[in-house]
């Protein structure tokens, strides 16, 4: 994209490239934490940069975040949860 089009002499790849490509960005981004987050993010317009520099005071400020473990597989929120050997095999 420039500040009017799109670049790609075929043009967009699916309808929602553009937001599916910022959703990977951001969870891209936020991974780079180093550890898993459970939370929620909302961006507006938001960039590596600005992502970044939300992951940097994140980290940076105890009080904003509590570290939390499962000693039950059953008690891990459901995108943590293992999936079982069959259905990994037809993925």
């Amino acid at each position: 994209m420039d500040e009017f089009r799109v670049l790609n002499h075929d043009g967009l790849r699916t309808p929602n490239e553009l937001v599916t490509h910022k959703v990977l960005d951001a969870i891209g981004d936020l991974y780079l934490a180093g550890h898993p987050i459970i939370g929620a993010f909302t961006g507006h317009k938001s960039g590596h940069a600005l992502n970044n520099r939300l992951v940097r005071a994140l980290l940076d400020d105890p009080s904003s975040f509590e570290w939390a473990s499962f000693d039950r597989p059953e008690d891990l929120p459901g995108a943590f949860t293992p999936l079982p050997v069959q259905e990994l095999a037809a993925a």
